[in-house]
């Protein structure tokens, strides 16, 4: 008797939690952690991102099952300016997040800080400026931009100007002397991306790194911003109410 209860009261409702959990996690939504800079000023390292799975039908990587599909099932096709988080199989990151940029057939050119998609140039307006930390020992000078796609997408980016050994500016390197630029054109299938920090991201303009993406590696589309350990400790702190209504927000 003791034990039926048991089974019934405790036992019975955790698996079904454990069920519902597993079923919303592998095919509805999940959570994300930005674990580097490479989507600054979009996102920073520690935003807690929600990923919708089923935005383009499942992959082989939608689950914790890899099915080794040949195709996506329920496939839909993204949005250029998409934030999509996809399995990259780099050593270090087997999961990234990036911004699509292109689709099959298209061509991009990277010159400077101009993208071209089909030779039509990705319109930017510059917003701000600064300085970073970019590497031991050595500052970067920045300035962020927001890109309007042709589609009518928009959002902010980063472009590093010069970097220079801390409190020594006679060392400056120009950034354009070690800019990833060239013509890209996207196979079939694949899909091209870039992170929106510019100058401090391995993504498809690295053919030795990330290179392009396969479709069936797509997981699912960054919706929103949700967490932030450190932002909400330091809006608790101060008791800013500012800060916390910026933690949460829609990309």
């Amino acid at each position: 008797m003791k034990s039926n209860k048991f089974v019934n009261s405790v036992l019975k409702p955790l698996l079904i939690a454990l069920l519902l959990s597993s079923i919303i996690r592998n095919f509805i939504f999940e959570n994300f952690e930005i674990p580097s800079s490479s989507m600054v000023p979009s996102l920073l390292v520690g935003d807690v991102v929600m990923v919708s799975k089923f935005s383009y039908g499942y992959g082989n990587y939608s689950s914790w099952i890899n099915p080794h599909l040949h195709h996506r099932i329920f496939n839909k096709k993204p949005r250029i300016g998409d934030v999509i988080v996809f399995h990259c199989g780099l050593v270090n990151a087997p999961t990234c997040i990036k911004r699509l940029i292109a689709m099959e057939g298209d061509v991009v050119r990277v010159h400077g800080v101009d993208v071209y998609v089909n030779n039509v140039i990705v319109e930017k307006t510059q917003i701000g400026d600064g300085v970073e930390d970019c590497d031991t020992g050595k500052l970067c000078k920045y300035r962020e931009y927001t890109e309007k796609l042709p589609n009518g997408k928009e959002y902010d980016v980063r472009y590093r100007e010069v970097m220079y050994v801390r409190e020594k500016e006679e060392f400056s390197i120009p950034i354009s002397m070690i800019r990833a630029e060239g013509t890209y054109v996207v196979p079939q299938g694949k899909y091209f991306f870039m992170g929106d920090n510019r100058d401090n991201s391995n993504d498809s303009r690295n053919f030795n790194g990330l290179g392009m993406v396969d479709e069936l590696d797509l997981i699912g589309r960054a919706e929103c911003v949700i967490w932030n350990t450190d932002k909400i400790i330091t809006a608790i702190s101060e008791m800013n109410v500012a800060k916390m209504k910026e933690i949460f927000r829609i990309l």
